[in-house]
């Protein structure tokens, strides 16, 4: 059997600070990844991501391919997708930090699960740990399971694993994806800038085709950066809007429950904590998940 070739796609926009760390990183694979592609959508015209790009191109790494395009992350990913060459296709945020094992373990999960693998991703270190309450669970906002998508379309994160775990999603910062696939799905260009949950939607469908697994060989930190990023508030009310969106999308009737019952729930416990805890701030994440599910019903947002 041929070693599978592997490919790395980062899009990014005003970010090259947090794009020179990780290509970088890219740079340090065990297994080097013969195509490096970074589809951009910088402010500048991507002068500095052409210039970080040449810092990094060498003739012992990978071949480093460029596109500078409107702004959109659905639009720049698919970008890249219709460039792909190599087999396993890496996404990757431009505020990562790779472990030098990364490529090859996920490419050892692939090797080992043959075909019926569709998609894989890393457990990303700086999630921490997690122990989530029992109002929360009761308000299908979290859950003990682990990369699961609830009904109310909450995706929950995997935070620990001690083998490969199979998720129902994986996460846009550490998701690797046979190239046949985007043959039969690519990512929602409808959904406009930020784009939040488009790797939720996405996976989701990728799992229609196969199975998809988080392994815990393969790791990275999230740097978040705060650059092009919304505030508290942008991200509470969108993130309610979105998993709307996705109910109504892949969930239909009996996901709508659910999700009403969730974001009721969230509005319920964020204003019981702010009166137990005398706290501003949880009683604005009341208000802004309220303003949340105003949006989606008036779909304005």
């Amino acid at each position: 059997m041929s070693p599978l070739v592997h490919e790395i796609i980062i899009c990014t926009r005003n970010r090259p600070d947090d794009l020179r760390r990780a290509v970088a990183t890219v740079g340090l694979q065990s297994v080097r990844p013969l195509i490096l592609t970074v589809v951009d959508s910088s402010d500048d015209g991507g002068a500095a991501v052409c210039e970080i790009l040449r810092e990094a191109d060498s003739e012992s790494g990978p071949t480093v391919r460029f596109v500078h395009t409107t702004p959109g992350l659905p639009h720049q990913r698919n970008l890249g997708i219709e460039r792909a060459q190599g087999d396993i296709v890496h996404f990757i945020d431009d505020d990562v930090i790779l472990h030098p094992e990364y490529c090859a373990e996920l490419g050892a999960l692939f090797d080992l699960q043959g075909d019926s693998l569709i998609g894989a991703g890393g457990l990303i270190e700086s999630h921490g740990t997690r122990n989530p309450r029992l109002w929360w669970r009761l308000g299908l906002l979290d859950s003990r399971r682990q990369g699961v998508v609830l009904p109310s379309g909450v995706s929950v994160i995997v935070t620990h694993a001690d083998e490969p775990l199979n998720v129902q999603w994986l996460s846009g910062c550490s998701m690797s994806f046979r190239r046949s696939l985007f043959e039969l799905e690519r990512f929602d260009d409808d959904l406009p800038g930020y784009a939040l949950m488009e790797d939720v939607d996405f996976s989701w469908r990728a799992s229609l085709h196969g199975s998809l697994m988080i392994t815990p060989a393969a790791t990275l930190v999230h740097n978040v950066s705060a650059v092009e990023r919304w505030d508290f508030e942008q991200r509470t009310r969108a993130g309610v809007y979105r998993r709307g969106w996705f109910v109504e999308k892949h969930l239909g009737s009996r996901g709508r429950f659910a999700f009403a019952w969730s974001v009721m729930a969230g509005i319920v416990i964020s204003s019981v904590l702010a009166v137990v805890t005398l706290s501003r701030w949880r009683l604005r994440i009341a208000w802004w998940t309220a303003k949340g599910l105003s949006d989606f019903v008036r779909g304005t947002r």
